[in-house]
């Protein structure tokens, strides 16, 4: 799973942006996989979730959406992960 920050481009649907714009995290997303589901006839899709309890998940087109890492958050994030561990 990699942490990245995703946002709508100008291509986005509004479906796309209602998703995207509306979160409370800020475009933080877990990206958990890459593919081509049926319920967007075959388009590349990313599958996120927003960080956070209750988070929204579901699939985005890639061609819709920017997605940049957010290095600082990922290395905090790792940082805390191996406080715990």
């Amino acid at each position: 799973m990699d942490i990245q920050h995703v946002t709508p481009n100008e291509n986005a649907s509004r479906r796309t942006k209602n998703r995207l714009v509306h979160l409370k995290a800020g475009g933080l997303m877990a990206i958990h996989r890459c593919g081509h589901p049926t319920c967007f006839d075959g388009r590349m899709c990313v599958l996120v979730e927003q960080l956070g309890v209750g988070g929204w998940i579901g699939w985005i087109p890639v061609d819709e959406v920017n997605i940049e890492e957010d290095a600082e958050f990922n290395k905090r994030f790792i940082e805390e992960i191996e406080e715990i561990t």
